[in-house]
């Protein structure tokens, strides 16, 4: 009987070429899968009955959007094992590792990095289905946040809105400042001025 060939592919965390069959870690988290997987879908037949090497083959194939890592990328902390329990997929093939994934920004336009540990908290935590991406830098994505807070607060203060309230009238246009708004900031500085004759 012929000796069976190992299956090798590029590690996307290193880019080292490694042996599949021999990564512990990718081999643990495929084993989680298959049995999470079969007590969903027993019936051998199904399209949706996984394979005994399904991520190994998705590794040796090399697609772009499913991740795994080497052991050593997995020891020396530069990639975080998925614990596939806690990801909500929908349809497909939960990953294995969590590596870098570079990114541009949507709204600033530089580079960053989707890092191991923001996917982690991601997919684990909040619970996002494992295909999403971020499509703003963490800053940017901070600065939005910011946005929508000072959106939720003038509103809130518009929606009781005195009038004759110098000082509500003086917060209203802070609000429209911090939100980079300079000509509704100044009309409700002059009306707050107004209001304090």
């Amino acid at each position: 009987m012929p000796k069976r060939k190992h299956r090798q592919a590029k590690c996307p965390s290193c880019h080292q070429t490694k042996d599949l069959d021999n990564q512990k870690g990718l081999r643990r988290v495929e084993k989680m899968w298959v049995d999470s997987q079969r007590m969903r879908h027993p019936n051998p037949n199904s399209s949706f009955h996984p394979l005994e090497d399904g991520m190994r083959l998705l590794a040796a194939r090399g697609h772009n959007h499913w991740f795994w890592a080497c052991d050593s990328c997995l020891a020396s902390g530069k990639a975080i094992e998925a614990d596939i329990r806690k990801h909500n997929i929908g349809l497909g093939t939960s990953f294995a590792a969590y590596v870098e994934r570079p990114f541009i920004c949507e709204d600033c336009q530089k580079p960053s990095m989707f890092s191991p540990s923001e996917q982690q908290y991601w997919f684990e935590t909040l619970q996002f289905l494992i295909w999403v991406y971020p499509k703003q830098c963490a800053a940017c994505r901070k600065k939005r946040r910011h946005q929508k807070a000072l959106q939720k607060q003038l509103q809130q203060e518009l929606a009781t809105l005195d009038p004759n309230d110098a000082n509500q009238l003086f917060k209203i246009s802070e609000l429209y400042e911090q939100m980079g708004i300079e000509s509704k900031a100044t009309i409700f500085h002059n009306r707050g001025t107004n209001q304090q004759r």
